[in-house]
């Protein structure tokens, strides 16, 4: 199959998964091409060597194809105006879903006539939000491509009514938790429509846990932004080494926090302790993960499903104490291969003792986790789903 992704900016320092996927697409025999409704990343080269994507067509916003898609648009005034008073329906509610759908007018035409001219079999929404811009042009005059839209956890949160509406018109939607079904049906999605698939993870760049491995080592990673509650694992990670010196935290990530975050380490006195290693190559996340003993989650962003770096962990048979976010359940079973806590320092303070006082019941836990990430989060098992469903809308058994 030849399929089209439309996302917003490819690739994405905290979107691994995105990378993931269009690997596992390649590797099946598909033809695939990116479309991306920003302008490239500063560090867009980088990453592009980081994840060997140097042979994937990435297409990102420009003057030039900007231009040439307000020509575009002035040359198809009723493809223009169907658009617009589309965008004007659906989002007039909200002024800033409004002017920014319009101000994407011109990029999402360019990126419709490179779909015309090239006829992808399927056109995957990578994002739900505004690739939907997208989406409508090609369900209104490209009816006989296969229409596919995602819709996570930030799509549903942002209510942006234009993904709502195409959600109903596509021929494929997808989620990746059972959770969003709810939000999906409030929408006036069909659940009989939307498939639920969680993310998958490359099992083949896991690291077996090295002989010489710290058990006092606790990882933790992520974007170091608001929200993703990094002060309180290091007020936490403070509390627990007044009381166990022997214990280091190691940060996978980077972000507007860390200076605020490295200077909070050396106010608590624990800065010694503390390695913020910043951004690093998605292989040596595995890396440092493989060494590390306990894994810690705390994040409160109300658009968190099923953290893709707790998958990692857990591949990498860490034990992974994590705080309940929507949908968690559906990754981490408290008690059998994992630990669902309250945010609160005492709790997780006894939870992490519990675990070193009882270290046949640590592996087993630990053992369990590598099991479910190996049967239900396998990247290439989840990514199969999508490639049975596309086939057959393209060979018309989907409508």
């Amino acid at each position: 199959m030849r399929i089209f992704y439309i996302t917003m900016r490819f690739p994405a320092a905290s979107e691994t998964f995105a990378s993931s996927d269009i690997h596992e697409v390649v590797l099946n025999g598909h033809e695939v091409s990116v479309y991306c409704m920003r302008s490239p990343a500063p560090y867009f080269k980088k990453l592009v060597k980081e994840r060997n994507l140097e042979k994937i067509p990435i297409d990102s916003l420009d003057m030039g194809n900007f231009l040439s898609g307000l020509k575009l648009l002035v040359a198809h005034p009723f493809m223009f105006f169907s658009l617009f008073f589309w965008c004007l329906k659906n989002s007039w509610s909200n002024p800033t879903h409004f002017f920014k759908s319009i101000a994407l007018i011109p990029r999402s035409f360019y990126i419709f006539f490179k779909i015309r001219d090239y006829k992808p079999d399927v056109v995957h929404l990578f994002w739900g939000h505004y690739p939907s811009i997208v989406g409508y042009l090609v369900w209104r005059f490209l009816p006989n491509i296969c229409l596919s839209i995602f819709l996570g956890a930030y799509d549903l949160t942002t209510n942006y009514k234009c993904s709502w509406d195409l959600a109903k018109k596509s021929n494929l939607v997808w989620t990746h938790s059972y959770y969003n079904l709810e939000l999906l049906k409030k929408m006036g999605v069909s659940i009989e429509k939307v498939n639920v698939v969680h993310r998958g993870i490359d099992l083949q760049s896991v690291y077996e846990k090295p002989k010489n491995m710290d058990p006092f080592k606790i990882i933790t990673a992520g974007r170091l932004i608001r929200g993703k509650e990094f002060e309180f694992l290091l007020r936490l990670f403070s509390s627990l080494a007044q009381k166990r010196p022997e214990f280091s935290l190691v940060i996978l990530g980077d972000g507007p926090e860390r200076k605020n975050l490295e200077k909070l380490s050396a106010s608590l006195g624990i800065k010694r302790k503390v390695s913020f290693l910043g951004h690093v190559k998605h292989q040596e996340v595995f890396k440092e993960m493989s060494k590390g003993y306990l894994f810690l989650f705390f994040s409160s962003n109300p658009s968190e499903r099923l953290p893709n770096v707790i998958k990692e962990a857990m591949a990498c048979g860490c034990i992974c104490i994590a705080n309940s976010t929507p949908g968690i359940e559906e990754l981490i079973s408290d008690g059998f291969n994992g630990f669902i806590v309250e945010k609160d320092i005492a709790e997780v303070l006894k939870k992490i003792d519990q675990i070193y006082e009882d270290p046949t019941m640590a592996s087993i836990v630990a053992g369990n986790a590598m099991k479910t990430v190996q049967i239900r989060f396998n990247r290439k098992i989840q990514m199969k789903k999508y490639f049975d469903e596309w086939h057959a809308c393209v060979d018309g058994k989907r409508i």
